[in-house]
């Protein structure tokens, strides 16, 4: 015989992935990025002039040489801490739970801003082709938003079954596009090529300037570390699937980094307010055809799928937390699908809000990315070194030591990004950030907090006040006579000796008329009836005077109250029934002395 555990464990790895399936469901947020990195690095040199464009190699070859270094880091985070959370989890373990939150927090913030940014990107990839769409840009953010929840609510594999044709699409168009564009480019439009020169001079670049131009070109990299706090949704061995879909990453990530970044000096691309970076190089490559039309929409597919990664980590990561009590416990739990639903509710809502609050602008949003994925790279790095020196102490080696200086550079220029973006990006919006994290961190430390008081109020340690084990009186609320009503005070009858079935009428007469109701049904059986009129009051403040009566007159006795309510299988009935009931039900709960039950009576349709 099967046992329901077995089946359980069944149905999850039913559920899982592999390396294919994983880089689909996790890889969109660092892929999609191309088409904006490199861009957004431009943009900040176009003042200096044309010369001024070839810092960008340079400086795309540092990112290239991050890259390397954090796939490096990551993988051995995963090897270490294969139960996911990735920066969190090292930071917590090795500096504690101040560098921990910290860290989390980060995240949170860069999975937020990646859905606003990414969806943003993709709907200004699709204007670019089709400018009429321009005035329901903000409309498309938000629907597609809700689109990528809802699919994500159906699971991780079916959501990388749906995302994996764009993901690998992309990849081949834009590695194709580089190829053929510095191997054998077919210009129709310009038929000799353009040939520009390595200035012998360089103008004269403002250190600002170059700050500004790799924080903004290093927003290519944000996604890197969604592996690493994704590693449960893998197949078993876990993270040794997860360990090869980071390696694949990165490989993909750079060569697709630097292709674009030489095809855009090559065709001296530079975005305009109507076309993208991409566009112009597929139009310098390909001609104004089909290529460069399925490239728009393949990239307003890959940006908006971008925000996948989102919907797939931050739960993970919200669940982590909220085991260790630093967020609300709503995160905790799956559903039958095996998802997190309420982190993939808060996370497109919040981000729906980015989008409509800044007005779809993704020059708004920009200056608020990458601060808090940087910073979360940072932790990981040195905590890793942290970890390695500790384990080697203790004879435990899980990391070598000759490979510290690799994951020291790293963390160096992982945290020149942070320091250089709050310094460039201040005015522009960083200053969000760098307000938003220690707000996020304060939450949590209270979140804690609370939840260890409690934890202390209900512990065992503390004397324990025992009910008794009958209450002293039953009341049911009483509309009108009918099968529910009779239902709940029968079953009153054999919880407490005295059953007090209590109507609460708009007027004398109306009291009197119920009444005579009451005495001439038989249904009820023996039990007697209370009835009141409303006195200047509401119906809900005439129950509650009358029970705090009850408890005034009876000092020390329990009150036991019953709420019948109609329970359908169609749930928007609920709507239309027992919200008189939900009402009373918040305020009784936190009553003394007063227990309270709802009794669902189910509503079956009448046979014909």
């Amino acid at each position: 015989m099967t046992t329901q555990g077995s089946s359980n464990t069944r149905q999850t790895q039913r559920l899982l992935v592999g390396v294919w399936a994983g880089l689909a469901a996790l890889a969109p947020d660092a892929l999609s990025s191309i088409a904006y990195g490199p861009q957004e690095m431009i943009i900040q040199l176009e003042p200096a002039g044309l010369r001024a464009e070839w810092y960008i190699l340079p400086l795309g070859f540092v990112l290239i040489f991050l890259l390397g270094f954090l796939v490096f880091s990551y993988r051995q985070i995963i090897q270490s801490y294969p139960n996911g959370g990735g920066s969190y989890v090292i930071g917590q373990a090795t500096f504690g739970s101040t560098i921990g939150i910290l860290a989390g927090s980060s995240l949170i913030i860069d999975y937020i801003m990646t859905v606003a940014v990414s969806v943003t990107a993709g709907v200004d990839a699709l204007v670019s082709a089709f400018p009429s769409l321009q005035h329901d840009m903000v409309t498309a953010d938000v629907l597609i938003i809700v689109a990528i929840m809802v699919l994500n609510l159906q699971g991780v594999r079916k959501t990388a079954q749906v995302l994996s044709p764009v993901t690998y699409l992309f990849i081949a168009m834009i590695l194709m596009m580089a190829t053929v564009g510095l191997v054998h480019p077919f210009q129709p439009i310009a038929p000799h090529p353009k040939i520009f020169p390595l200035p012998s001079a360089l103008p004269s670049v403002g250190v600002l300037m170059l700050l500004r131009s790799y924080t903004s070109g290093s927003s290519a990299l944000t996604g890197i570390e969604s592996v690493s706090n994704a590693v449960p949704i893998f197949k078993a061995p876990s993270a040794k699937f997860a360990k090869r879909t980071e390696t694949l990453l990165g490989i993909f990530l750079g060569s697709m980094y630097v292709g674009v970044i030489l095809a855009a000096l090559r065709e001296h691309a530079m975005p305009t307010a109507h076309m993208t970076l991409l566009q112009q190089i597929a139009q310098e490559t390909f001609g104004h055809g089909i290529f460069f039309y399925l490239l728009s929409f393949v990239t307003m597919a890959i940006l908006a799928i971008g925000a996948n990664t989102s919907f797939t980590g931050l739960p993970q990561l919200a669940s982590l937390m909220s085991w260790d009590q630093w967020m609300p416990r709503m995160f905790l739990f799956r559903n039958d699908q095996d998802v997190y639903r309420n982190g993939i509710f808060v996370l497109g809502g919040v981000a729906a809000f980015l989008v409509l609050l800044f007005n779809g602008n993704i020059n708004r949003l920009i200056p608020m990315y990458a601060i808090g994925v940087y910073l979360s790279f940072t932790i990981a790095q040195v905590s890793l070194i942290k970890k390695a020196l500790t384990d080697r102490r203790a004879g435990k080696p899980t990391v070598q030591l000759r490979v510290l200086p690799f994951v020291a550079i790293g963390s160096l220029l992982t945290m020149a990004v942070v320091i250089s973006s709050i310094i460039s990006k201040f005015q522009g919006g960083a200053w969000i950030i760098v307000i938003a994290i220690p707000l996020m961190m304060w939450g949590m430390v209270s979140i804690r907090r609370r939840y260890r008081t409690v934890d202390q109020i209900l512990s065992l340690a503390q004397p324990v006040h025992i009910p008794p084990s009958r209450p002293s009186a039953v009341l049911v609320p009483v509309d009108t006579l009918n099968q529910l009503t009779v239902q709940a005070l029968h079953t009153a009858q054999y919880l407490a000796p005295q059953v007090i079935a209590l109507h609460i009428a708009p007027n004398e007469a109306a009291e009197q008329e119920f009444a005579a109701v009451w005495a001439q049904s038989d249904t009820h059986g023996p039990l007697h009836l209370q009835t009141t009129s409303v006195q200047n009051a509401s119906v809900m403040e005439s129950l509650m005077a009358y029970i705090e009566d009850w408890q005034q007159q009876n000092p020390g006795q329990v009150l036991w109250v019953i709420l019948p309510i109609l329970t359908s299988k169609n749930p928007w009935e609920g709507f239309l029934y027992n919200q008189f009931e939900r009402s009373l039900h918040q305020q009784l709960v936190f009553g003394h002395n007063i227990m309270v039950t709802t009794m669902p009576f189910p509503l079956q349709r009448p046979s014909l």
